[in-house]
């Protein structure tokens, strides 16, 4: 008789319970703290550490003892402030890296949007810029190669002391880093636009995305299998670290 209903049980479809529904009163849920809250993506967590990053920041970012972390899962947690201008601090410097690796940093909202903690706002770079398309609307062209342009730092009307120009952009981190683009210039040939991101550290060497080592990267275990050449590459990878 136990055998038959331990099987029974363990034939049971979670589809076939109903939703557990928790009373609406205040003791069930988290309101107040959550409204001073920051939720986070480990980009990269192969190589970032949930529980030391937890650890870490609250003293990297200078708010020991008025914050404390919550690890919701293996790349997803959560930091709770005690008072707003430092949570307003930590929004205004993003985005923060942790073991060389980014992280992202949203505000805390009971109705996230589609994408959220998928897309982050950062500052590029644009380099090796033609003078004769030096205008506003070059650079928003050319920033739009990399993202969804929120601000050119460029005015035509006052002089340029930087050898590039700064805009910022809604880069989604499914997406390579894009780090040059070819572009024609009216007396023939090409030159190379250079992208270079601010508060950037590490990526993937072979597909340039945020999210992982070359020695793990998909389009390399997928393209070559057991190829020569990235056992090589991987055994150089450990050479240098060594």
């Amino acid at each position: 008789m136990a055998d038959m209903l331990h099987n029974a049980i363990c034939a049971m479809s979670l589809e076939e319970e109903e939703p557990l529904t928790l009373p609406d009163r205040p003791r069930f849920r988290v309101i107040d703290e959550n409204e001073r809250s920051l939720l986070g993506r480990l980009l990269n967590p192969d190589c970032q550490s949930m529980a030391k990053m937890i650890e870490y920041l609250p003293t990297a970012w200078r708010v020991y003892g008025r914050v404390w972390g919550i690890a919701l899962s293996r790349d997803r947690f959560q930091f709770v402030f005690q008072r707003e201008e430092d949570l307003q601090t930590m929004l205004q410097d993003r985005p923060w890296s942790y073991n060389h690796w980014t992280m992202m940093l949203e505000r805390w909202t009971t109705n996230p949007p589609e994408g959220f903690l998928q897309s982050m706002s950062l500052w590029i770079r644009i380099r090796n810029i033609p003078p004769i398309f030096y205008t506003a609307e070059t650079m928003y062209k050319l920033a739009s190669e990399v993202g969804k342009v929120e601000e050119i730092n460029y005015d035509p009307k006052i002089s340029q002391t930087k050898e590039y120009i700064r805009a910022m952009i809604t880069f989604d981190v499914a997406n390579p880093v894009k780090a040059t683009r070819k572009l024609n210039v009216p007396s023939g040939g090409t030159v190379t636009i250079e992208f270079e991101y601010e508060k950037i550290h590490r990526r993937c060497f072979h597909c340039l995305r945020l999210t992982h080592e070359k020695i793990r990267c998909p389009l390399l275990r997928r393209g070559h299998g057991n190829d020569r050449r990235v056992i090589h590459d991987r055994f150089l990878t450990y050479s240098n670290a060594m």
